[in-house]
């Protein structure tokens, strides 16, 4: 280890650089590379309701163009949820874009 106040060697900088970035996550999300992961566990279902709220559209909206119950679709949202390792809509969008 050099001496307090000295400089690292730039590999040494640039390994501890590319390890922070890899490691980096948005507060509350998973790992990017967990995110695919956990993205490939959704039923065709869930990423459709997934895709509407990303799309903007409320549970309620959401189900209407299903056709099932509000309901379903907060069901279908807490699995996603859960699923993705998230606790609200707005982090289970951030997730799905960042793993596009």
């Amino acid at each position: 280890m050099p001496a307090p106040g000295s400089q690292m060697p730039p590999k040494y900088e640039e390994e501890k650089e590319k390890e922070a970035m890899e490691t980096m996550t948005l507060p509350g999300l998973p790992r990017e590379d967990n995110i695919v992961a956990r993205l490939r566990k959704l039923s065709p279902r869930e990423r459709e309701v997934l895709d509407m709220i990303a799309a903007g559209l409320s549970s309620r909206d959401t189900a209407r163009s299903l056709f099932c119950s509000k309901r379903t679709v907060d069901y279908h949202l807490y699995s996603i949820y859960r699923k993705l390792g998230v606790s609200n809509r707005v982090q289970a969008v951030l997730a799905a874009r960042a793993a596009s």
